[in-house]
């Protein structure tokens, strides 16, 4: 991978990122749909509870708490080499 074209490897990291949002989604509209039918203040602290709980578990894996990171850096190193050449 390190002689592996830098667009490639932003695409890469863009992708990454595309699916750990579509899996914090997956696993928010899993945790609201055991919720229904329930009264409003039950779905309300339960999904509060299910927030709290799922930012506590992703914040031990650093790579779910900001996968956009990678890209970002990658995408900057583009700008910085194309203002220079």
């Amino acid at each position: 991978m390190k002689n592996a074209p830098l667009l490639l490897i932003k695409k890469i990291y863009v992708l990454a990122a595309l699916e750990v949002d579509s899996y914090k989604q997956r696993v928010f509209n899993a945790q609201v749909a055991t919720l229904t039918g329930t009264t409003a203040a039950d779905v309300t602290v339960k999904t509060m509870n299910s927030l709290i709980t799922s930012d506590i578990s992703q914040s031990a894996d650093k790579a779910l708490t900001n996968p956009w990171k990678g890209a970002e850096a990658i995408h900057f190193f583009l700008l910085c080499q194309r203002q220079i050449y």
